[in-house]
């Protein structure tokens, strides 16, 4: 293995520096924004941009001999992406995306400058040094484009990343902020390499040098991102301790973005608030939509409602907060137990609903059959523990088209069923009249 540079490890260290005061000059931007708007951040992208395409040909620090790293794609470059998921954060996707067509059109115009202004450049005389050859300057011009157009790619890339973290996997901001920023800038690495050193015999370590030197910047920036973030006075978040301006704990998974807080609205409007299940609202709206759907496809859809047997003897001999917890519990075992197009909803009180899209009465027995065992389950291990057995329910079904062709009459035979349930002693389902 070749000897490192031995002036590696300092220059790495200042690059370090450079990083911290870009990420802090973004912040302190982003901090005073009510003074003077975005203005200031979007003037230091277009920098950093700009600059950043130009040190990545001119400026290349050794790590083993024939090896050698951008200062600009690792110190700079990574810093753009910051101040724009920093701005996403802070204010929305439309303001991010308005920091990027900026950035963009600025470098864009700057590369005209260039390839229009080279004769300027190479005029010969003591005035004029540059030394701006047509093919220098050309190439230049492609860097500058190339790297503002990855740029818009780039951000689209980090912003639906960290978006789709916190949808599939979850909202810890370090973690969504490391994948995001890793991805994105992995990305852009391969892309800018392969388009302006493509022809390079050492495109291979090229790539992997500033692949490595990225992804250690994506982690500083994240580390970054998490600290910083509090001082620029984001609106909307709650800490720990209820502060929005102290540090945020690397775990905290609470509404960050405005996608955050709207999605976390749109729940808290369907969903009860006790068991989790979709609320009586939406049912009744999803209701109406499923059952259209099913007789213009000519597919079944099949309703299940659902009594809590004794529910009243538990709330008058053991009080509220028991029956509560009785609620909750059954609330979790539908949960666990419908499918991924199943739609388990709180009907009201003690009773649920359940919405079976091409379900059939023996998909309707297996569902009665499994949410018996996982509350079963869940009761045994309830803490504190429930000082009564585990509640018995009773379940009348209905199918589309079989028994009805509106909501109202598949909702109305659902129900007699139910009732039927009830007068047979409950703990059963009733499939038929």
């Amino acid at each position: 293995m070749p000897d490192l540079d031995p002036d590696f490890i300092g220059k790495l260290s200042r690059l370090g520096l450079i990083a911290l005061l870009l990420a802090v000059v973004i912040v302190v931007a982003a901090r005073f924004r009510q003074f003077w708007g975005l203005t200031p951040i979007a003037v230091l992208v277009g920098l950093f941009q700009m600059l950043q395409t130009t040190l990545a040909i001119g400026l290349r620090i050794q790590v083993f001999p024939g090896v050698e790293l951008s200062a600009g794609s690792v110190a700079i470059f990574p810093a753009t992406l910051f101040a724009v998921l920093l701005v996403y954060v802070i204010e929305d996707e439309a303001e991010a995306r308005r920091l990027v067509y900026a950035a963009v059109l600025a470098n864009v115009l700057v590369a005209l400058l260039i390839v229009f202004g080279q004769p300027l450049f190479n005029s010969p005389g003591e005035g004029n040094r540059l030394g701006l050859d047509p093919p220098a300057a050309a190439r230049l011009a492609r860097i500058v484009v190339t790297g503002a157009l990855l740029l818009a790619v780039d951000a689209f890339i980090l912003i639906r990343a960290f978006e789709w973290f916190a949808s599939r996997i979850g909202r810890n901001i370090l973690a969504r902020a490391q994948f995001a920023l890793g991805l994105s800038i992995a990305f852009d690495a391969v892309a800018f390499s392969v388009v302006v050193f493509g022809a390079s015999p050492r495109l291979g370590s090229i790539l992997l040098i500033d692949m490595a030197g990225k992804l250690l910047a994506a982690t500083f920036y994240s580390l970054a991102f998490l600290f910083l973030l509090p001082w620029s006075r984001v609106s909307g978040i709650s800490t720990t301790d209820g502060s929005p301006s102290s540090p945020i704990p690397v775990t905290y998974t609470g509404p960050i973005t405005y996608k955050d807080r709207f999605e976390d609205l749109r729940k808290s409007a369907v969903r009860d608030a006790l068991t989790g299940v979709f609320n009586r609202a939406y049912f009744d709206h999803d209701l109406e939509i499923q059952t259209r759907r099913a007789l213009l496809r000519g597919d079944r859809l099949v309703l299940l409602l659902i009594d809590l047997d004794s529910f009243k003897k538990v709330n008058d001999t053991y009080g509220h907060p028991a029956g509560d917890r009785v609620l909750v519990l059954f609330g979790e075992a539908l949960r666990a137990v419908a499918r991924q197009n199943d739609t388990a909803c709180r009907y009201g009180g003690e009773e649920f609903a359940m919405l079976i899209a091409g379900g059939t009465p023996s998909i309707a027995a297996r569902l009665f059959e499994r949410t018996t065992e996982e509350l079963a389950r869940l009761w045994a291990a309830a803490s504190p523990p429930l000082p009564f057995p585990a509640c018995r329910f009773s379940v009348g079904a209905a199918a589309v088209p079989d028994d009805a062709r509106t909501a109202e009459d598949l909702l109305a035979v659902a129900d007699r069923r139910l009732y039927a349930s009830k007068r047979a002693g409950g703990d059963r389902l009733t499939a038929n009249s």
